[in-house]
């Protein structure tokens, strides 16, 4: 579960079954003890477009790495109008998923149960997230029975209105009762901010008699607060270990994604076991340990200095591939215990993993991560209650855009972070003298894949001048910008919005340490898209290399909704660039350049032009950087 090879895909989209797609499903064992897939089926010529498929093996499977898979030739689950469910009725069209699990029945036979993830509807209510149970004798033909539970998205919006990814797993005995944790991925309908962020999840017991889950609890927990721990699956290993595996979302822009060539990666596996407590705790498996390399730091029983200096020193010899399990303890009921991962020499880029003890909280502060503004930043934290003894133990895996922190076998943090520095590795302990290092343990880590190519970071940015004032429309106002003609443009269009409301993310700027959000969002609902006008900037002197880099969204017109570089002597347009051409994206901001090397010495101001009147007819901006004295 560390160390993986690259094998061909499993299976394909491929007729009849699951001509549109295959997505995600699970596994389990047939009567003979060979494993079989299950997958969601996507066929958009059916109504719904979702079912469950069943594949199996195609070759010996002891001799076998299962690359050759059987696909049954129809769904052996569908969804059926009208299902019965306890309250409202299961959300026709919401139905993929399945997570399937075998047990023995009371005839000593085998038997399979299967939960599928969906919603409730009561007319035009969201109920909430549910999963649907079906059970089967043989794998293939599955009767329903209801919905194993229901969330609760009014009291619980976060929770979704349709649950993905369901998983049901046992974890452990309580007074001879069996305990199960139900872990589910929230979806919503349409735009929503916390879509592809949490994983929620109920300990409570399975069953079996009513095809139902108990919740101990009713308000569902989080074990991760970082906003990237996502698309829950899990097993029994045959050590009796609970595991759960994970996606870890990575923020970036879907421009970026296709850049890069890939999108997001997969979470270190963990264990999950009760605690005291009764709930359920997490914490890597031991096999990680497989990946250490060379370890830089062993101490025990010294103070927060001694132990940055034996960081400082060995700064140097540390990978961007870490380990880190550090314990700490402060009596003091009002300290804050903190420690800074890929931190660079200086401190200029550091994320901060804190858990504070007055406000019972552990949180993760971005906004130090990354010098690039088109990073996600933030602060995140939630509930975390320290022990009377004051003690914390923290074990963080640190990759080169993933941050993992285990806090107490109770509660962890996953989030991405993209630093700049090449020497953005460092670690740092914060605290006063009433912060005492219990442990601290260091390794440089191997890579699961083999061998690590090295790292790439670009090569570091001059010293900047002033820039172009308010070039990042940073006072949510058009200070410095003068409107030249027409209404598409005032202080109504400056915005510190987030979304647009339907849609998704403008992914504005977001600088280095600053909180601050505002960018110049060409619609206004006032004068509409109708609206023309041209918006211009101060003079400035070009320098540097010449190159201008600003973003922009909105619709793509060149002709008539543009950002151009003027020559300010004789107001010569030597350059401009348009909004976002893929229409699907197109009020989502991408990063612009525009090169006027040959320009550098002279004056220049920007435009910023919207003639166009239809759909679409407006330009947004954001974050113009021109390099000036």
């Amino acid at each position: 579960m560390v160390h993986w090879e690259d094998l061909p895909v499993a299976i394909a989209p491929t007729e009849p079954v699951t001509p549109d797609g295959v997505w995600s499903g699970s596994a389990t064992l047939d009567a003979d003890g060979n494993p079989v897939l299950f997958y969601t089926a996507g066929n958009d010529s059916t109504v719904p477009n979702q079912a469950t498929g069943l594949a199996w093996p195609a070759d010996d499977t002891e001799n076998s790495d299962l690359t050759e898979w059987l696909l049954e030739p129809e769904p052996v689950t569908t969804q059926e109008r009208d299902l019965a469910s306890p309250v409202g009725t299961p959300w026709f069209g919401q139905f993929r998923d399945p997570f399937v699990w075998k047990e023995t029945a009371d005839d000593g036979e085998p038997i399979w149960y299967q939960i599928v993830g969906s919603g409730i509807l009561d007319g035009d209510t969201r109920i909430g997230g549910t999963a649907l149970v079906y059970s089967s004798r043989d794998l293939v033909n599955w009767e329903y029975h209801n919905p194993l539970f229901i969330g609760d998205a009014q009291n619980h919006p976060k929770t979704g209105q349709v649950w993905e990814l369901p998983v049901l797993l046992p974890v452990g005995e309580v007074d001879g009762a069996q305990k199960h944790v139900l872990v589910v991925n929230p979806w919503f309908e349409g735009y929503n901010a916390d879509t592809a962020k949490n994983t929620y999840y109920w300990v409570g017991e399975w069953d079996r008699d009513t095809h139902s889950f108990v919740p101990d609890h009713d308000d569902p927990r989080m074990w991760d607060y970082g906003e990237h721990f996502t698309g829950p699956s899990g097993m029994v290993d045959p050590d009796g270990r609970t595991i759960l595996f994970t996606i870890t979302q990575d923020g970036r822009s879907e421009t970026d994604h296709y850049k890069a060539g890939w999108a997001h990666s997969m979470g270190l596996p963990v264990v999950l076991s009760l605690l005291p407590s009764g709930d359920v705790g997490l914490e890597p498996i031991a096999e990680l340990e497989s990946l250490r390399n060379t370890q830089i730091i062993d101490l025990k029983n010294t103070s927060v200095d001694k132990a940055n200096t034996a960081l400082a020193d060995a700064q140097a010899d540390l990978t961007d591939l870490l380990e880190v399990k550090i314990e700490l303890q402060a009596k003091d009921k009002a300290a804050r215990l903190v420690l800074e991962v890929r931190r660079s020499d200086d401190g200029t880029e550091k994320t901060v993993l804190t858990v504070d003890r007055e406000k019972n909280t552990l949180a993760v502060d971005r906004n130090y991560s990354s010098l690039d503004p088109d990073t996600r930043k933030g602060v995140h934290e939630g509930e975390l209650t320290v022990g009377a003894n004051g003690k914390v133990a923290m074990h963080v895996y640190v990759d080169r855009s993933v941050i993992e922190a285990y806090v107490n076998k109770s509660a962890s943090l996953t989030t991405r972070v993209y630093p700049t520095l090449a020497d953005a590795v460092g670690l740092k302990i914060v605290g006063d003298s009433a912060v005492k290092v219990k442990s601290l343990q260091v390794w440089n880590l191997d890579g699961a894949y083999g061998e690590v190519a090295p790292a790439a970071f670009d090569d570091a940015a001059a010293a900047a001048g002033e820039g172009l004032p308010n070039g990042d429309f940073a006072s949510c106002d058009l200070a410095d910008w003068t409107v030249i003609e027409g209404t598409a443009f005032s202080d109504d269009n400056v915005t510190d919005s987030y979304d647009w409301g339907w849609g998704g993310p403008f992914r504005q700027a977001n600088a280095w340490g600053d909180d601050d959000r505002c960018h110049l969002w060409g619609f206004n609902e006032a004068v509409g898209d109708a609206a023309v006008g041209t918006l211009r900037s101060a003079t400035v002197t070009l320098t540097g290399d010449g190159v201008i880099d600003l973003l922009t969204a909105g619709g793509y017109d060149p002709e008539n909704l543009y950002v151009a570089v003027v020559r300010a002597s004789d107001g010569k347009l030597l350059a401009k660039v348009s909004g976002n051409e893929e229409e699907g994206l197109r009020a989502q901001y991408q990063r612009r350049y525009i090169d006027v090397s040959d320009h550098v010495g002279e004056q220049i101001y920007i435009d910023i032009v919207d003639r166009a009147t239809g759909g679409w007819g407006h330009i947004s901006v954001d974050d113009i950087n021109v390099p000036t004295p």
